[in-house]
């Protein structure tokens, strides 16, 4: 009865600490993000370490961009690599509703959250086309573009492959 009684509490707490674990550490600060800025209304996005116990690797997960615009999704993702600069990983996932659709480089995550430029988001964009990876490692997209009409074509291209293809209610950006 006892070892019954144990494996109970344990089934109980092991869950409960491990949801714990990555509530404290991603869910929590992306939540006070996605609540801190009122443009990210009705974006819904979660973030969990890989398998929710490896934190080398976290999944950022768009759930759904209700009226958002695909720079709006990426402010978030920008904001959140903020919040974690401090933070190393090896990868980040980034997921829709689940299913993994592109990497970042942990070390380049990173950078995103100190060299975002507010003022001139092409120079962002530019660097992070430049560092997205397919699931295979690959990088899907030109290391140059000669115009900013071919940056927003690669930048569009990522966000409807990310998330925006299965989502009809994305804002214009314009």
């Amino acid at each position: 009865m006892k070892q019954r009684l144990l494996l109970l509490i344990l089934a109980i707490l092991i869950p409960a600490g491990i949801y714990g674990y990555n509530y404290i550490n991603l869910e929590g600060p992306l939540v006070k993000v996605l609540e801190r800025n009122e443009a990210y209304q009705g974006i819904q996005i979660h973030s969990y370490y890989y398998n929710f116990i490896a934190p080398s690797k976290v999944i950022f997960d768009v759930m759904n961009v209700e009226n958002a615009s695909a720079s709006d999704v990426f402010s978030v993702l920008i904001d959140f690599a903020i919040v974690n600069k401090d933070k190393k990983y090896q990868q980040v996932i980034l997921a829709y509703k689940g299913n993994a659709k592109f990497i970042l480089p942990g070390d380049y995550f990173q950078k995103l959250a100190t060299n975002s430029n507010p003022s001139d988001p092409s120079i962002t964009i530019k660097s992070f086309i430049a560092h997205v990876q397919n699931l295979d490692g690959a990088n899907p997209y030109s290391q140059t573009t000669d115009t900013d009409a071919s940056l927003q074509a690669q930048f569009d291209d990522f966000n409807n492959k990310w998330y925006a293809s299965e989502v009809n209610t994305l804002k214009s950006d314009k």
